[in-house]
């Protein structure tokens, strides 16, 4: 018997699929504005191949937070908001049937990754080490996840390879523009995880889960992500400066003042309503500014 979509759904966390989508955008938008080169038929293979190791990274960071604890502690703790799907400990789905999710998404994931080295390996070693940032996140023997480096990892993995691995697979390679282009998605992308981090930060620390949100408490987190915050829209704003980007490419910085007021709201008080708040706008904000720098880049 088949899992049921609804179920599939939830656990891949298809809600919050645009956070890569967004970011693959980009980087095709820029490979087309930059060669002139651009297929929709490879498009479409970049976004496939990008929502099939999303659905994986979400599946196996379900099986093992669940299976370190830290997913169960933080159910123990009242004031902590879950972000797992909790299918395992509901016995909804068994620890093999997530584990086969995760699996046949990466499956997917790496027959469209050798279909796409033809057009250029890049797009394959990019994909891979994403699929192996995903899984390092949380399972040994790293799990950097758990020992305060999931930020940059999760910057890494949902910000500078989609946005590469998309304009690799439009320009036939890569140069400096792409790993540039590649800076501000990896900042709100990590910012994403770091809020997310924040809801559950208390059952993270007696998990041992030591997120930076677990390490320096929540009001110090809140600090350090509204540094994030600063740093993608300045570094936005010199791009378009330095001709990274067409000068339309600033209306994204329209998506700042929600974010902003959401994250003075959670510094005033940062209980689980605020964060979640928080993290909606950030989830909007980095969906916003690659989908608004992608049109400026496709019709500046």
């Amino acid at each position: 018997m088949g899992i049921p979509l609804a179920v599939l759904a939830r656990l891949t966390r298809v809600k919050t699929l645009p956070l890569i989508l967004a970011p693959i955008g980009l980087g095709a938008a820029l490979a087309a504005e930059r060669t002139g080169r651009f297929s929709w038929g490879w498009f479409l293979v970049s976004l496939a191949g990008g929502s099939a190791l999303f659905a994986g990274a979400m599946a196996i960071n379900d099986y093992y937070d669940e299976r370190s604890g830290a997913d169960g502690l933080g159910r123990l703790e009242r004031s902590s908001v879950i972000t797992g799907s909790g299918f395992i400990a509901s016995k909804t789905l068994t620890p093999r049937a997530v584990l086969g999710v995760a699996a046949a998404a990466w499956s997917i994931a790496l027959l469209l990754g050798l279909v796409a080295a033809g057009r250029d390996p890049w797009v394959l070693t990019l994909g891979a080490a994403g699929a192996v940032l995903a899984h390092q996140y949380v399972a040994p023997p790293l799990r950097y996840g758990y020992r305060g480096w999931g930020p940059l990892g999760v910057g890494i993995a949902f910000g500078v390879l989609p946005v590469t691995g998309a304009y690799a697979s439009q320009a036939q390679g890569l140069d400096a523009s792409a790993w540039s282009a590649s800076i501000v998605p990896a900042l709100l992308g990590a910012t994403v995880y770091h809020h997310s981090d924040l809801l559950h930060w208390r059952g993270d620390r007696t998990a041992k889960k030591m997120t930076p949100a677990a390490r320096y408490g929540i009001e110090t987190s809140v600090i350090f992500s509204g540094i994030g915050i600063i740093a993608a829209y300045v570094v936005l704003t010199v791009q378009v400066a330095l001709r990274l980007f067409p000068v339309w490419a600033l209306l994204a910085l329209l998506t700042a003042p929600m974010l902003a007021s959401a994250w003075a709201r959670t510094a005033r008080d940062p209980i689980p309503q605020s964060v979640l708040q928080l993290l909606g706008a950030t989830l909007g904000a980095s969906v916003g500014v690659g989908l608004i720098v992608s049109l400026a880049l496709a019709f500046g």
